[in-house]
């Protein structure tokens, strides 16, 4: 199963001819294809629509079709069609639209013509559709391509398409009548395959043009024709081809010109480096055997077909007659016997006998069943001795007979009532459910695209899948770890194991060092003066990525801003990278790996705002209990990371007795990433990438501040 999601191409009223081999080659260079219509070829995705349909631009909406490949003559109102479909390529955002017109549409010369360099009908409405779609390309901007094609041949070859299909035709006892062929002139002639393969090159060569023409570099004249005809078909197929030639040129309807413009293949060759392989009659004979063995057993297929459906239609007419007959011989039966002589159950049985056939099968057959009713009636009073003419004026047989034409239309007419609502629901009914499987197959379809840009995107060892992971993991941790992951991620996208990360103060005069990674960032400063190194004041000013393009020690290879509303809130830095590591697609994924984790920390920063007064004590910067202790949790994820980046835990043992006054010490004499807060029933100080005698220092400070405090503990990794 292919996982990505390739190149899309749509056609909509190509022939067969050619919709067979245009699948094929941009199959092989997976695209996926689809139809609008019916399309037998191997592969291809159609759909039981037409350009005119509201479900074409269902179509077009939910796929995105990178060509559009369409037939100027392939609808039924061409024109309309041909408004319709770029109004809908406009829309849905179509990559480029191929139009294919024919040679008729160029003007042709007068010696070459039948009517001294006119065109045909054909010709004429080609012309006014090609210069409609070329007026709509300098209006909206669109790629669009006329390609004009002459007279394709090859396999797939459909009835009477071309002079070469009227002949096999009439070949095949289809046609019983010809056009009348003015065969002087040159007609040109190109495989459906070399076409197909044309259209390839032209998307591939990503032709702007308006016009351009694919041909064979020979025409053909009718005598050409006729003999390669000769040569190729069997010995048993001679007698009627000379009769069908013999028929052509005299004529049983109306003119067709066997001459078509010349078509100039120059511009392809030069500007796609295309080239007809095949020349006519190239696999001529195949082609012919093929197309008339297929149409052949086409027609026995529709014959057989069409034998089925009259036998099941008269078989199912049949029925209703035979019980409507079953059921007079009942009734007259029962008469005979269990009612003989009795008048009035006989009328009953008529009754049920009327209304039975009205209510199964309609008004037709109950009054069929009133006249057989009205036969066993008068046949009946027949026997008893009464006279013909003297039941008409007898009231009481009078109103029977009556009463038996009112209750076969009456129940006729409710039966026939059901009958048509039961086929209206079930033609809605029909349109509803194909409806409903369209709209399936379309989500169904989108499920599908969906599903491959997620494996495409998870799985793929690119800047896209790196960046996702980047996102699915900064948007799972606390703001605390956020930090941590941002280094974390950066190292693995980069694959550079030396990262710190520094976070700017407040005023912007100097960054602290929040997170670093790696076994060469120990000795690195533990917080940097802006004004004392160039390049970080040129960082934070122009925010751009930073490269050591002069190799100077002490400073990163490459450092990038961490921008958040348009103010730098941190700096990453990268050591120790390799040579080959130094390139722009390196310096573009580190810019974009530092704009996500803007965006994350940006969050971060908001929600900190946020929930302040949850977090520490009032007006105060203190953590509460809580609070304290992730910040202790992250601090010993941290140091599990990076043995090299130890922590310690210091009780405060007395000082200022309330909140404020302690906060207001502590601020002058503590960093900015050192935390105060409650912890095991006191007051305690985290001092991160503090131990030893740098604790002691730190200590010494705190006491001349009027702050007494215990011996502090290593924070120990979770």
């Amino acid at each position: 199963m292919e996982n990505k999601v390739g190149k899309r191409l749509l056609f909509a009223g190509v022939p067969e001819l050619l919709a067979q081999p245009l699948a094929q080659v941009f199959q092989r260079e997976r695209w996926t294809i689809a139809s609008l219509g019916p399309c037998d070829a191997a592969g291809v995705v159609s759909y039981d629509c037409g350009v005119m349909d509201a479900a074409a631009r269902d179509v077009l909406a939910v796929h995105h079709i990178d060509v559009l490949v369409y037939g100027l003559l392939g609808q039924e109102e061409p024109v309309a069609a041909l408004a319709r479909l770029l109004s809908l390529a406009r829309v849905a955002r179509v990559g480029r639209v191929l139009l294919l017109s024919g040679a008729e549409a160029v003007q042709p010369q007068a010696e070459a013509s039948s009517a001294d360099g006119a065109r045909t009908e054909k010709g004429c409405l080609l012309a006014c559709l090609e210069a409609y779609a070329l007026r709509w390309k300098q209006t909206a901007g669109a790629q669009l391509t006329v390609v004009r094609l002459p007279e394709l041949y090859g396999h797939h070859l459909a009835l009477g398409e071309g002079v070469l299909g009227i002949c096999l035709t009439a070949l095949s006892g289809e046609r019983k009548r010809l056009p009348r062929l003015e065969t002087r002139g040159t007609r040109y002639f190109l495989s459906a395959r070399d076409a197909a393969f044309g259209l390839l090159r032209l998307v591939e060569r990503d032709f702007a043009g308006d016009v351009m023409e694919f041909a064979e570099p020979q025409g053909v004249t009718f005598p050409m024709f006729a003999a390669s005809l000769r040569a190729v078909l069997p010995q048993s197929e001679q007698r009627t081809l000379a009769e069908v030639l013999t028929r052509l040129q005299a004529g049983e309807e109306q003119a067709l010109p066997y001459a078509l413009p010349e078509l100039s293949a120059a511009a392809a060759e030069r500007e796609l480096g295309w080239r007809a392989h095949a020349q006519f009659p190239a696999q001529l004979g195949e082609i012919c055997a093929q197309a008339l063995a297929a149409w052949r057993e086409a027609r026995l297929r529709q014959q057989a077909a069409a034998r089925r459906v009259r036998r099941k239609e008269r078989l199912r007419s049949l029925v209703p007659w035979l019980e409507n007959m079953a059921g007079a011989l009942l009734v007259v039966a029962l008469s005979g016997t269990v009612f003989a002589g009795e008048r009035w159950p006989s009328f009953v049985l008529s009754y049920l006998y009327i209304s039975a056939m009205g209510l199964l099968y309609g008004k037709r057959q109950s009054l069929s069943a009133v006249v057989l009713s009205l036969l066993v009636l008068i046949t009946g009073e027949l026997r008893r001795g009464a006279d013909l003419v003297a039941m008409l004026y007898e009231p009481s047989l009078l109103l029977l007979m009556i009463s038996y034409f009112f209750i076969g239309v009456l129940t006729g007419y409710f039966a026939d009532r059901a009958a048509h609502a039961r086929e209206a629901a079930w033609w809605q009914k029909q349109r509803a459910a194909e409806r409903y499987g369209f709209l399936k197959r379309l989500f169904d379809e989108s499920v599908a695209v969906k599903d491959k840009l997620y494996r495409q995107i998870v799985n793929a060892d690119d800047s896209i899948g790196r960046l996702y992971s980047i996102v699915r993991r900064l948007d799972s941790v606390d703001e605390e770890n956020v930090f941590t992951q941002a280094a974390l991620v950066t190292s693995e996208i980069l694959a550079v194991e030396d990262v710190i990360v520094y976070i700017v103060g407040a005023d912007g005069r100097y960054l602290r060092q929040k997170v670093r990674l790696g076994a060469h960032t120990a000795d690195k400063p533990r917080s940097l003066r802006v004004d004392s190194l160039p390049f970080l004041a040129t960082l934070l000013r122009e925010q751009k990525i930073y490269v050591n393009r002069t190799l100077a020690d002490d400073v990163p290879d490459l450092a990038a801003p961490v921008v958040y509303e348009g103010r730098t809130i941190a700096v990453i830095e990268l050591f120790g990278m390799d040579f080959d590591q130094w390139s722009f697609a390196q310096q573009n994924l580190l810019a974009v790996t530092a704009r996500l984790i803007a965006a994350s920390l940006g969050r971060a920063y908001a929600w900190e705002r946020e929930a302040a007064e949850r977090k520490y004590l009032p007006g105060t910067r203190i953590l509460r209990a809580a609070e304290f202790d992730k910040v202790l949790a992250a601090i010993g994820h941290r140091e599990k990371l990076a043995s090299d980046y130890p922590a310690s835990l210091v009780p405060i043992l007395s000082g200022p007795r309330d909140a404020a006054s302690l906060d207001a010490v502590l601020s002058r004499v503590i960093r900015a990433e050192d935390f105060v807060g409650e912890h095991a029933g006191g007051l305690y100080l985290l001092l991160p990438d503090v131990t030893g005698e740098t604790l002691a220092l730190v200590r010494q400070r705190l006491a001349r501040a009027g702050i007494e405090t215990g011996e502090g503990e290593a924070v120990q990794s979770s």
